[in-house]
């Protein structure tokens, strides 16, 4: 799944997306831009703060699906990894949501 589409799928629900769609979503984003900022993050997330996606990549970090690293040349910017377990977790839910949408969303 690309990440422009995960995060149509987060607009379109707007307020009743589930926070752990946000993650997989900021997740997938990372997966495609390794090294990216939270800023970077959040821009992409089309209308998150980058307060709210330091929440959220803070959720996945601490389930060890996010590596964050300290930016060598702006010390006040975090890189974002996903980490192998991350990736493997993202395709498997992934795979899940796409199941649910082929089955009719269940």
């Amino acid at each position: 799944m690309k990440t422009k589409d995960l995060w149509n799928v987060v607009a379109a629900l707007g307020s009743h997306v589930r926070p752990e769609l946000r993650q997989w979503a900021a997740l997938r984003m990372i997966v495609d831009l390794p090294g990216s900022t939270v800023g970077q993050v959040a821009l992409g997330a089309g209308g998150l703060s980058p307060t709210k996606m330091t929440s959220v990549v803070n959720a996945l970090s601490a389930r060890g699906l996010v590596r964050v690293a300290i930016c060598p040349t702006d010390r006040r910017n975090m890189l974002l990894y996903a980490t192998p377990g991350g990736e493997r977790s993202l395709a498997a839910e992934e795979d899940r949501l796409l199941a649910a949408a082929s089955a009719g969303g269940s």
